[in-house]
C-alpha cells in the first residue's frame, strides 16, 4: 500500500457510525468488501454537456473587454459521462444512461458520444424540450472559468431509476432523495461528486452516501465550515462512510477511523487545461473500487486519473491507458 501523511486523532462518535457500517451484515454482503471478490457494474447516469472551449490567451477578459484566444474546441463537457467514458476505456464494465431529445444541441451531443463507443446506451428522456448543458469555458493554465446554460430536467422517478440500476453493485448517486434511500436500502454502494448547483443537498440525502467528492470550496459551503478537517468531520457526522475532499495540488483528504489523511498526486504533470479533472478523480476513484482497493489506493489511483486529464484541452483531450496509470501508481507506491 502507498504511504500516505496522517494527523492523529480521535472522534468516538466517528468510530462508532463506522464500526456499525463494516459490521452491517446487509451491507457487508451487498457490497462485496472482501478482498479478491469482483464488484461487476458501475451505474451512471449523467446530463450531456457540450463545452466550447477557449485557450490560449494571456488573461481572464476584464469586465465589458475582449481578448482573444490562439486555441478553440468544442467537446463533450463534464460531468459523469467523463467517467463513464474513462472506465469503459480501462475495461471496467459501466451501465450508462443520458437525456436526448430531438434539438440540434443533442444531435450534436450523440455525435460527439458515439466517437467513445460506450455500451447500450440508454436514453430516459422523453420531453420536447433541450436536455443538454451548453458550457462556454475559458481555460488557462491551472484555471478556469465557466458559463453554463440548461433547461431544468425532470429526473425519473425512484422505480424507474431502481430498475435501470438494478444489476449495479456501485452507482454514481442520482440527486434523489426517494432514489438514494431505495438503492442503499438495496445495498448499493453510493457515490456522489458534487459541483458548483449541488448547494442545496440536503442532511437526509447526504446521509445515504457512502462516498462524497467536493472540492475544498464545495465542502465548506455544503457543510457550512471553514477548513477542510471540519468538513469531514462534518460529513461524518452526517454518516458519509468515506468523505473525500479535493485539494487541487495538494492532493485529497479524508477522515478514516478517527485519523485524517492527506493523500498526496502522485507527481507534477505539466497542466494545460483543468476541465473535467475532478471527473476523471471520480472515474478513478471508482476504478479503484470496482476492483476493491483499500479506499486510500483508490484516492491516490483518482489522483492519477486526475492530473494526467489536465495534460490536453478538455475534460476527455488527454489519452491515457490504464497500463501507464497502474505503471504511475506502482511507481508511487515504491517511493512510498
Amino acid at each position: 500500500m502507498i504511504k500516505y501523511y496522517i494527523d492523529r486523532k480521535t472522534f468516538p462518535y466517528i468510530m462508532k457510525a463506522y464500526i456499525r457500517d463494516i459490521s452491517s451484515a446487509a451491507g457487508s454482503e451487498a457490497r462485496k468488501s472482501a478482498k479478491g471478490a469482483a464488484v461487476e457494474t458501475i451505474g451512471i447516469i449523467s446530463r450531456l454537456t457540450i463545452d466550447f472551449i477557449f485557450s490560449g490567451m494571456e488573461c481572464f477578459p476584464e469586465k465589458g473587454g475582449e481578448v482573444h484566444c490562439s486555441n478553440f474546441v468544442h467537446t463533450l463537457g463534464g460531468g459523469p459521462v467523463v467517467s463513464a467514458v474513462r472506465l469503459h476505456a480501462m475495461g471496467c464494465p459501466v451501465k450508462f444512461g443520458t437525456y436526448l431529445g430531438r434539438t440540434w444541441e443533442s444531435e450534436e451531443a450523440r455525435r460527439l458520444l458515439s466517437a467513445y463507443d460506450l455500451p447500450a446506451i440508454r436514453n430516459l428522456y422523453s420531453g420536447e424540450g433541450q436536455p443538454i448543458t451548453i458550457s462556454s469555458v475559458i481555460s488557462m493554465p491551472g484555471e478556469r472559468s465557466i458559463t453554463s446554460y440548461e433547461e431544468p430536467l425532470r429526473l425519473p422517478g425512484p422505480h424507474m431509476l431502481e430498475a435501470f440500476f438494478k444489476d449495479c453493485s456501485i452507482v454514481v448517486a442520482p440527486h434523489d432523495i426517494d432514489s438514494a434511500r431505495a438503492l442503499k436500502k438495496s445495498g448499493k454502494l453510493l457515490v456522489y461528486d458534487t459541483n458548483d448547483f449541488d448547494m442545496d443537498l440536503s442532511p437526509e440525502f447526504v446521509e445515504q452516501l457512502d462516498i462524497i467528492t467536493p472540492n475544498a470550496r464545495e465542502a465548506a459551503a455544503l457543510t457550512k465550515t471553514s477548513s477542510i478537517d471540519a468538513a469531514l468531520e462534518k460529513f461524518c457526522e452526517m454518516g458519509v462512510r468515506h468523505p473525500i475532499v479535493k485539494n487541487g495540488a495538494s492532493g485529497c483528504r479524508t477522515l478514516l477511523q478517527g485519523r485524517f489523511i492527506n493523500v498526496p498526486p502522485p507527481r507534477r504533470f505539466h497542466s494545460v487545461d483543468t476541465t473535467g479533472a475532478g471527473d476523471n478523480f471520480l472515474a478513478g476513484l471508482l476504478y479503484g473500487c470496482q476492483r476493491n482497493w483499500d479506499i486510500l489506493d483508490c484516492m491516490a489511483m483518482a489522483n492519477i486519473w486526475g492530473e494526467l486529464s489536465t495534460t490536453a484541452v478538455g475534460a476527455l483531450g488527454a489519452a491515457f491507458t490504464e497500463a501507464e496509470t497502474l505503471d504511475i501508481f506502482r511507481q508511487t507506491a515504491d517511493r512510498g
